[in-house]
């Protein structure tokens, strides 16, 4: 498995695990998570297998406690964020139990943490 940032390009792959693991209620547009990337997309990763996107990982610089619209199109990084929103991490149905939320999870942390971002959330 590698794990790698996010780029615009990966917008297609989220939408269809997004709709493998969410019902339609909690479903969010292609130009959510464009906004959301275009914020900052530095803390948001991409897992694949064999050139295949398996999972993805939505973090953003945020101020604690606050929380992000679902399916919001304006997203601006926060002046006083001190702390990261861990919007989104999910894995198609065919890699589950595979370690991958775990991986997503850990790259996550770990670019917060190189960052000297102490604080998470969901």
């Amino acid at each position: 498995m590698k794990i790698r940032k996010v780029s615009q390009a990966d917008l297609m792959d989220i939408s269809c695990i997004q709709r493998e693991c969410y019902s339609e209620d909690l479903l969010e547009s292609v130009e959510s998570y464009t906004a959301k990337l275009s914020a900052n997309s530095g803390f948001s990763f991409i897992a694949m297998q064999n050139e295949m996107v398996i999972g993805y990982g939505i973090s953003l610089p945020w101020v604690y406690g606050e929380m992000l619209d679902l399916d919001g199109v304006d997203y601006s990084f926060p002046i006083d964020a001190d702390s990261l929103c861990i919007h989104d991490i999910a894995v198609s149905r065919k890699a589950r139990n595979g370690g991958t939320a775990k991986c997503l999870l850990n790259a996550v942390l770990e670019s917060a943490t190189s960052r000297d971002i102490t604080g998470c959330f969901w």
